[in-house]
């Protein structure tokens, strides 16, 4: 699980507004104008509204239906809307404390400076050669469109590295996900990007249908 920073323990102090709490699932979206910020490391925070709880260390970067790539959670910290810093800002890619609540106004209208925020601090940014749709890393597979597509993929020499024509043959002999990362001995996620990745190259290549 991501680490998590809290500067004191979270309770109303007397406001009107309920406390917005949510989970951070495996996307994490943003404003196509942010993406070129993220990558060249001038924006490594983002802040959400409410307080939000990573489940996981890695998160996929989206935005406009595509991911753009990945990048580790590297710590979250909570605090008041109206506490948020010039320094905050800047590590948002902003140059202003007034620039980055303006901007999020925009986003959340009706949000005071009273509610609770979640600064997210990301590192090891990883951005994809080209974007990939939303549904080739979310959606389930079978095994046997699993198998077929690694098959093809290696027959027509898809794979990118090493790394990625091991995984796509141990693909095309069990057509797992689960048991491919097992005995690769890594994570599932870094299977099923690789199978995402390979999935697009061929339909933009029209060898198989989706």
């Amino acid at each position: 699980m991501a680490s998590k920073q809290r500067r004191k323990p979270i309770n109303m102090e007397g406001g009107s507004r309920k406390i917005i709490n949510r989970k951070l699932g495996r996307k994490l979206s943003f404003k196509a104008k942010y993406i070129d910020q993220l990558f060249n490391g001038e924006k490594t925070t983002t802040v959400r509204r409410g307080i939000v709880t990573p489940r996981y260390d890695v998160v996929y970067i989206e935005s406009d239906g595509k991911i753009h790539g990945t990048a580790r959670v590297k710590y979250v910290r909570y605090t008041k809307l109206g506490e948020l810093t010039n320094d905050d800002a800047v590590k948002d890619g902003f140059s202003s404390k007034e620039e980055l609540i303006n901007a999020l106004k925009e986003i959340y209208p009706d949000i005071g400076k009273d509610e609770w925020v979640t600064i997210i601090s990301l590192d090891n940014l990883n951005r994809f050669r080209e974007p990939l749709p939303t549904e080739m890393i979310t959606r389930d597979i079978d095994s046997d469109k699993i198998s077929e597509a690694a098959q093809i993929a290696l027959a027509n020499g898809l794979a990118e590295n090493e790394k990625e024509r091991r995984i796509l043959a141990m693909l095309a002999i069990n057509g797992d996900i689960k048991a491919t990362s097992k005995h690769l001995g890594i994570k599932e996620d870094e299977a099923k990007l690789v199978l995402a990745k390979i999935m697009n190259k061929l339909k933009e290549k029209g060898i198989q249908q989706q």
